[in-house]
């Protein structure tokens, strides 16, 4: 994802190596200068760290509901690419679709301070239980006010996916694509299932609605090579840090037994 540049009638930005070319709306905000659009967005950010229970299903309830509906700073079309986006790529979705929405509103910086505001008040939070967590964690009325976040947390999810229900199943092709899809991933749990009803719901996209009207398919995509070169060299140094980590481990056992 890059910063975006903005033609007539239409928005680019690039997000790993994929640029997502959009339809400019008006009915997003104009954006502010650098600076304030940096400290706004850590700041709503921020903000949303605190309340954002549920994990990262829900958080991107949350951030829809924010970003999309209250505050347009994206489109829900926007907004559906950069979720869509983050399922593919390995990693935690929520941290993803923040960075790239602060990303897409004020470049690098912006993408940093997301990340930034809404990760902080969670390490607040954890430090503040591990101090403390003789004297809260086991108290009935912590338990009581965690256990109704759980629920808000439901609520969000399901307005989040029934609001992008309506919004990108309009047809009797997508509505079959999503109750597939849900069966199937109810049914067969597991990471090969995820990743062959992406690689099937591409496809069929790719070959049944690239043309189409549908609003989902709007978009255009276009590829860069350095950002995924670099991503796959990044993987594969993890795997042989992972790999050495483990071979000096193994060293130091063997070494303690033998003396």
């Amino acid at each position: 994802m890059s910063r975006r540049s903005i033609s007539a009638n239409r928005k680019c930005y690039r997000y790993a190596g994929i640029t997502l070319s959009t339809s400019n709306s008006d009915s997003l905000t104009r954006e502010p200068t650098q600076q304030q659009s940096l400290f706004a967005i850590f700041k709503i950010f921020f903000a949303l760290g605190w309340v954002s229970f549920g994990g990262p299903a829900a958080h991107i309830g949350y951030f829809r509901n924010t970003f999309v509906e209250k505050l347009k700073w994206l489109s829900d079309n926007d907004y559906a690419q950069i979720v869509a986006l983050s399922q593919f790529l390995p990693g935690p979705g929520s941290s993803q679709v923040g960075f790239a929405v602060g990303y897409q509103r004020a470049g690098l910086g912006g993408g940093i301070m997301a990340f930034l505001g809404f990760t902080l008040p969670s390490v607040i939070l954890m430090l503040a239980l591990a101090v403390l967590s003789s004297q809260l964690t086991e108290s009935s009325v912590f338990q009581n006010i965690v256990h109704g976040l759980k629920l808000l947390a439901v609520l969000v999810v399901a307005d989040a996916a029934w609001g992008m229900y309506k919004n990108f199943c309009k047809s009797t092709l997508t509505v079959s694509l999503c109750i597939g899809t849900a069966i199937a991933l109810l049914v067969f749990q597991g990471i090969a299932t995820q990743i062959i009803v992406l690689i099937i719901a591409a496809l069929v996209g790719t070959r049944y609605l690239a043309n189409g009207n549908n609003e989902s398919a709007a978009g255009s995509l276009s590829f860069s090579v350095m950002p995924l070169v670099s991503f796959l060299l990044c993987l594969l140094l993890c795997r042989y840090l992972d790999t050495f980590r483990r071979h000096c481990n193994c060293s130091r056992t063997s070494t303690k037994r033998v003396v």
